[in-house]
């Protein structure tokens, strides 16, 4: 998981340098940051993992923190595959998201990639308002934009893209807190939501109040 962060920093960045040195991102481009990417990432990864063997990154904390700890991963990743999974799929020629707060957010970053992807002039401008440049932070839809360059479906790499940087998170935060910090950044939320655990129905204006939403949300 820590060469996969690597990767996708370190490709992104390439891909940002290259794009703005030969004015777009093109698939020639996309595969040479992939693969630089990939090439640090497992480089440093393996100097990371030789130089501080004790970090806890592949195994569990014994006891009953280390059931804790399981536990709440097991349900971190199911809410991560349950959202990622059904991201952005299609029925019947429809394309849909699973989730009604998407598609606010989602059909923007989607254009982001696609534009990227289809050789937008870098430093890449406002494909909304073409006079000005894009100041929205788009490190995470340019990494989008390698694969969906190369010819990956957007829907897989929204999936595996979101899915691995999770698994990135989980496994950071339970080297730095354990449990506790795997729990207090994933559930932060509080009980909002959770009466629906008892058979209770949601409060229609209940969303709209909290920022911080209900995990499956």
């Amino acid at each position: 998981m820590i060469a996969f962060l690597i990767h996708a920093f370190v490709a992104s960045g390439v891909a940002f340098l290259l794009s703005a040195l030969y004015g777009a991102l093109t698939p020639t481009t996309a595969v040479i940051s992939l693969l630089i990417g990939l090439w640090v990432g497992r480089s440093r990864a393996k100097l990371i993992s030789r130089a501080f063997p004790d970090l806890r990154f592949t195994h569990f904390a014994k006891g009953e923190s280390g059931a804790i700890e399981v536990m709440l991963t097991i349900f971190v990743l199911y809410a991560s595959i349950r959202h990622f999974l059904w991201l952005f799929f299609e029925i019947d020629a429809k394309r849909m998201t699973l989730h009604a707060h998407n598609y606010g957010d989602l059909p923007l970053h989607i254009n982001y990639i696609r534009q990227m992807a289809n050789g937008l002039a870098f430093p890449p401008v406002n494909p909304e308002f073409s006079s000005e440049l894009l100041r929205y932070p788009f490190g995470a839809d340019l990494y989008n934009a390698l694969w969906e360059s190369v010819g990956v479906p957007i829907s897989s790499h929204l999936f595996l893209a979101g899915l691995l940087a999770t698994v990135a998170v989980v496994t950071v935060l339970r080297w730095f807190g354990g449990w506790w910090a795997l729990g207090a950044f994933f559930l932060s939320g509080g009980l909002a939501g959770w009466q629906i655990l008892r058979g209770e129905p949601m409060p229609p204006d209940l969303l709209q109040n909290i920022d911080w939403k209900n995990l499956f949300l």
